[in-house]
């Protein structure tokens, strides 16, 4: 059912009790899985002549992540890659990846946030359920 799952990932734990959930799909479907991070300054980036400099540890920092993580599916026999996509707005890159490349599900860990937090912050996993055309399985985490 599943060919290919977006699993999207953030660096915590909270977003790695996702991970679970995707190997279960992806063994019962013998499915590829793609480890996702967005990594953004957002208006930091216009303010910091440093900026660059942390953009590039940040992203080489979320590629050490994200290839642990790949290498530890595999190590259990799935088929799993990794990939790391700049971007100061989440959910939008993240839908732009999976409908580009075809993805059959995202799945992903909410962290729960809500009221103030989720307004100034935003959510991802509520923009994906407003605006994904690709089916969604996502999870509390707390």
């Amino acid at each position: 059912m599943f060919n290919k799952i977006l699993v999207c990932l953030d660096g915590s734990k909270e977003s790695e009790k996702i991970l679970p959930y995707a190997e279960a799909q992806a063994k019962a479907f013998g499915s590829q899985l793609c480890l996702v991070e967005s990594v953004g300054l957002g208006v930091m980036q216009s303010q910091d002549f440093r900026a660059p400099d942390l953009q590039k540890k940040l992203e080489n920092e979320a590629v050490g992540y994200l290839a642990m993580k790949a290498a530890e599916l595999r190590s259990k026999g799935l088929k799993a890659e990794y990939s790391v996509f700049r971007s100061n707005e989440a959910g939008e890159s993240i839908l732009d990846c999976a409908e580009e490349g075809g993805y059959d599900l995202i799945a992903l860990a909410t962290h729960g946030h809500c009221g103030l937090v989720k307004f100034l912050s935003g959510s991802v996993a509520d923009h994906l359920l407003h605006k994904s055309n690709v089916p969604l399985m996502i999870i509390k985490s707390g």
